[in-house]
Order: structure tokens, then C-alpha cells, then sequence
């Protein structure tokens, strides 16, 4: 009986989740974010995130090999056009 009111409980909630994830928020980078997270009294949160592994990870994605990858797996996706890449 629990496992059925949490499959429905999901069921239901899933469009509202899409609802809400198509809200068209965009991406407004790090120097807008850092304004408030660059202070001591914050922990210096800007410059230990910048020099972290975690905020040069989508360098990793930019290189040559990566972005042969991607083409090859978005051309074979039946959801994507290829000059989406």
C-alpha cells in the first residue's frame, strides 16, 4: 500500500516537475553569483570554487576528442539534428 501511494504521489508529480524545469532560467555565470559569494565573511567561497577541479570541468568538454564524441552520439540520437552540434 505504500509503495502504491508513492508511485502515484510520483506519477503525479512528474508534469509539474517538467513544468518547472522548462521555466527558462538561463545560466548567468560565475561573476554573478560571485558578487555575493567573494567575501571573507562567506568563506571565500568564488576563489576556492574557481580553483577547484569542479569549476574547470567543462574545459574537459571543449577539447577535440569530446566534441567528436558528442557529434557521433547526437547523429545517431533520433532526437537531434546533427547542426545541433
Amino acid at each position: 500500500m505504500k509503495h502504491s501511494f508513492y508511485c502515484l504521489f510520483t506519477i503525479l508529480l512528474l508534469p509539474f516537475a517538467s513544468i518547472l524545469c522548462q521555466s527558462g532560467n538561463t545560466y548567468i555565470g560565475t561573476d554573478a553569483c560571485g558578487m555575493c559569494h567573494k567575501s571573507e565573511k562567506q568563506g571565500s567561497q568564488l576563489s576556492i570554487w574557481k580553483n577547484s577541479a569542479h569549476a574547470k570541468a567543462f574545459e574537459t568538454l571543449k577539447t577535440d576528442k569530446q566534441i567528436k564524441l558528442l557529434r557521433k552520439k547526437v547523429l545517431k540520437s533520433p532526437q537531434l539534428k546533427p547542426g545541433n552540434v
